[in-house]
């Protein structure tokens, strides 16, 4: 946690998410009961998955961060980018050089603009990109069985962004982390007076659906697949097809299920021109 001053506000800034002390360790296979040997970035997997993400999943993140710590913390944050930039991307963790890594990805996502609250949607596809997206397709590529992903955006009457901080009278502009859950599990515990509209209560049908379906028969869409209108049982069926080379995901809109392709494509290639990941790699390597 790093504490500074501005004017008369002391403000802290520090990551939520509270990376554990005992973080995953890779052992040399020589050790007597080693149990991880090989990172994931070079193990390749065989198991069936299914797996998605929010719209605007990386709002928790800017919700706690800066809508919960005031402007001041976000003027402080676009002014001391080289201090507070790479560890809240966890670059020092990952990369030889975060400094540099972190400004070009400032660029890339903020031109020469400053890092303002009128910037709140390139900061939340920063996050989501860097923390969800890039990692996600990279996983895909190191899983051999079939892997199904999809692009939740549909937000319901109530979304976890509440939870999160961020106030009644303001929007993301879409679902966030765990929205999708709403329509999976009982929030009883969260939120124990939530009802489901009919919308959303259709959306719930639906993901239960697919899910059960994976788990059942392997194949989230099974058969001639499912209805891709979650609000019209009438409607066409769609078939869910893996990711693939050609990174299809399914598009889970309130009254829509489409089929699309080349998940972030642009910024996948901008990650991949970053040196990310060289310092864990280097770091396998020569533990072999």
């Amino acid at each position: 946690m790093i504490t500074t001053t501005l004017g008369f506000s002391k403000l802290q800034f520090g990551q939520i998410e509270e990376r554990s002390l005992f973080r995953p360790v890779i052992e040399k296979r020589n050790v007597p009961g080693a149990f991880l040997t090989r990172t994931s970035l070079v193990t390749k997997t065989k198991y069936p998955w299914m797996i998605g993400f929010s719209t605007k999943d990386a709002g928790l993140f800017y919700i706690r961060r800066f809508i919960r710590k005031g402007d001041e913390m976000l003027s402080y944050y676009d002014k001391q980018w080289d201090t507070y930039g790479p560890p809240t991307l966890l670059l020092d963790d990952t990369s030889t050089d975060p400094v540099q890594v972190a400004r070009r990805v400032r660029k890339y996502y903020f031109q020469n603009d400053s890092i303002t609250k009128e910037k709140r949607q390139a900061m939340i596809d920063m996050y989501t990109d860097m923390y969800l997206i890039n990692p996600l397709i990279m996983d895909t590529y190191h899983n051999l069985a079939p892997t199904y992903v999809y692009k939740f955006d549909h937000l319901g009457n109530y979304t976890k962004a509440y939870e999160y901080g961020l106030p009644k009278n303001d929007s993301i502009g879409g679902p966030v982390h765990a929205d999708d859950n709403l329509y999976l599990f009982a929030q009883t515990p969260f939120v124990p007076d939530l009802k489901l509209n009919t919308t959303d209560f259709n959306i719930s049908k639906l993901m239960v659906k697919l899910y059960v379906n994976f788990i059942v028969y392997g194949d989230p869409t099974p058969g001639r697949g499912i209805f891709n209108n979650p609000q019209d049982p009438k409607s066409r069926n769609i078939k869910w097809k893996s990711f693939g080379s050609k990174r299809n995901y399914l598009l889970i809109q309130k009254n829509k299920l489409s089929m699309l392709r080349d998940l972030n494509s642009d910024q996948f290639k901008f990650w991949k021109s970053l040196n990310v990941n060289d310092k864990l790699l280097s770091n396998f390597n020569r533990m072999g």
